[in-house]
């Protein structure tokens, strides 16, 4: 789970100016980002901020500008004693939701969650994603082409560090001749939508391109 810490807020404008170039995400359907763990009671602006677990999702700007150490999530947490967000974002919340937007079609929300709802049965892998990994030219794996860009990477049944990184499973398929079979025992497939490898049940890793 990702854990927010205070930070300087000088390093907000970078991730700014970063958010407002990312690729336009689909408005129809927002982007799951993961979930952040705020560890104190905080505030953004005026508003207070309970600790404990939310829930990160996007439209508009990427999962990588939103979540994670230095994403605006964390940074809009960490930016002290201001009373407003930098420009152009603004907040709006309901009970147990916050919602950023920069401008329209640009938005992400942080919506609290429980560790019980965290644990709740769900179509999907259940564990929080991987670091994600960036695929640099189109590729074909086991005769299914995983275009250029971003891809998040969620791992069941075996550690992150052996599925993302330099000479990680994906790299090692990506790499591998376009004609070699995946090596035993690894099968791939396509579930709810996306491409699935497993070694074995309840053993292997999911992969979604989340930018191009």
């Amino acid at each position: 789970m990702l854990k927010l810490r205070r930070l300087l807020p000088v390093v907000l404008p970078l991730a700014i100016g970063v958010a407002l170039t990312a690729p336009l995400a689909s408005a129809a359907e927002p982007k799951s980002c993961g979930v952040a763990k705020v560890l104190s009671n905080d505030k953004i602006g005026s508003r207070a901020i309970a600790k404990g677990s939310y829930r990160l999702a996007a439209v508009g700007v990427s999962c990588e500008v939103v979540a994670g150490q230095y994403g605006l999530f964390d940074q809009f947490i960490a930016q002290d004693q201001r009373t407003t967000l930098p420009k152009p974002w603004k907040l709006a919340a309901t009970t147990g939701k916050l919602k950023f937007s920069a401008k329209a079609g640009s938005f992400f929300t942080a919506t609290k969650v429980t560790t019980k709802s965290l644990a709740r049965p769900a179509q999907g892998p259940q564990n929080l994603p991987c670091t994600n990994f960036k695929v640099a030219s189109d590729q074909t794996i086991d005769k299914r082409l995983f275009l250029k860009g971003t891809y998040q990477v969620n791992a069941f049944g075996i550690s992150c560090a052996k599925v993302v990184g330099k000479y990680g499973l994906f790299d090692q398929f990506l790499t591998q001749d376009d004609a070699r079979a995946l090596p035993k025992p690894w099968t791939s497939l396509v579930a709810i939508g996306q491409p699935k490898f497993v070694a074995k049940k309840g053993v292997g890793f999911r992969v979604q391109r989340i930018s191009g």
